[in-house]
């Protein structure tokens, strides 16, 4: 068996002020080469905690207490700012929940997808914005040379969605984390953006840690499944085995509601 991109070991979250209360507790999954992992339980699982754990993104009201997370091998969950700074945005993409907030609203989205380019890749000054505007035509953005003139605000939810998608893949990473990227979408739109995931796993050689509630697009999408409740995983494996033969209460829950 190849070595895994991403191994999360035993990690446990708790409050910063009250460390005995655990929001994540005792949490390990592997991310094969090529694969698409889901982390999905509803609100308060845990699942987007874990998430934002491995980038070491968690507000300061939160602390990583216990665990080890291994990216390719090496232990990064006690580097130092600055070699997490490098892996961030490079070695690992971050597709984040809400993208008005997550890009910055007082600069263009070509700007800011540029200074990943600046600073994670050896892309020349002059060409950076024709890989911008190809990042943006690679996503599925009709027009790549508006958007990257347009700030945040001025962009539709799934135009943002897309450019967000285009920030996160620039450096060519190896693992991307996605945290419920088609959440404040219409169907349709969610569709495409799920493909758009697909096509890009593909094309960039990803492993992809989807973070979701929704089973549906799990079943979809997702190799392996890791359930969460209450800050704890209670079932995982291969997809299609969780679905085919749920054996937790919860996972069983989630299946009835996929259902109606």
């Amino acid at each position: 068996m190849s070595q895994p991109i991403l191994q999360v070991e035993g990690l446990s979250v708790t409050l910063a002020d009250h460390p005995k209360t655990k929001i994540v507790e005792d949490v390990s999954f592997l991310v094969p080469p090529l694969s698409i992992v889901a982390l999905v339980g509803g609100s308060g699982s845990g699942k987007t905690t874990t998430g934002l754990s491995i980038l070491r993104l968690l507000s300061p009201a939160l602390n990583m207490d216990a665990g080890k997370i291994y990216f390719k091998g090496e232990d990064i969950s006690e580097i130092d700012s600055q070699g997490m700074n490098a892996i961030r945005g490079k070695a690992i993409g971050m597709v984040f929940q809400d993208p008005l907030q997550a890009f910055n609203p007082v600069f263009t989205v070509g700007f800011q997808v540029s200074e990943i380019l600046k600073y994670h890749t050896s892309t020349v000054h002059d060409g950076i914005q024709g890989k911008v505007l190809e990042l943006f035509r690679q996503v599925g953005l009709d027009d790549p040379v508006r958007v990257y003139k347009s700030y945040p605000h001025q962009l539709s939810g799934g135009m943002r969605q897309r450019a967000m998608i285009a920030q996160a893949v620039a450096a060519s990473p190896a693992l991307l984390i996605a945290d419920e990227p088609t959440s404040s979408l219409d169907v349709t739109l969610q569709a495409r953006i799920l493909e758009l995931f697909l096509q890009l796993r593909n094309e960039y050689k990803l492993s992809i840690v989807l973070i979701t509630h929704d089973l549906g697009i799990v079943a979809h999408m997702a190799d392996y499944v890791v359930v969460m409740e209450k800050g704890r995983v209670v079932e995982s494996g291969k997809t299609k085995d969780v679905i085919s033969h749920a054996k937790h209460s919860y996972t069983q829950q989630l299946m009835r509601t996929l259902n109606e």
